[in-house]
């Protein structure tokens, strides 16, 4: 029995891990991408994509400190992955957009999912 909830943590670990690898991917290949268009704010995605992907190889670690990391995260992943999808929408592309849009609305709905579950553990 003890090995069955020692594993199931561990799954649910590795789940919470998932988006932030997901999101920091994606935020890392627009990085490359500005970086090919000569656009400065490569730097800002790279810095982005780099600290969401150590979120979520310290996942653990981290939220035992600090238990709203991932409230925070998504908030950020989401805003990102907005401002990608305005910009590609402004660059005239219609197809790229629309993942980026539908990424960042799991974020917003991951946060508030979060956000229910943080409320009713306080209670």
């Amino acid at each position: 029995m003890h090995n069955s909830i020692l594993s199931e943590n561990m799954k649910k670990e590795k789940l919470k891990k998932l988006p932030h690898f997901i999101s920091g991917g994606m935020i890392l290949l627009h990085s490359v991408e500005r970086f090919e268009m000569n656009h400065n704010s490569y730097l800002i995605f790279l810095f982005a994509g780099i600290v969401f992907m150590s979120v979520a190889v310290l996942h653990k670690k981290i939220s035992k400190k600090f238990p709203l990391v991932d409230i925070t995260f998504y908030a950020l992943e989401g805003i990102l992955s907005f401002v990608i999808a305005f910009e590609y929408w402004e660059a005239g592309k219609t197809g790229l957009p629309i993942p980026y849009i539908i990424a960042g609305l799991f974020q917003m709905f991951a946060i508030y999912k979060f956000a229910l579950r943080a409320k009713k553990s306080v209670i």
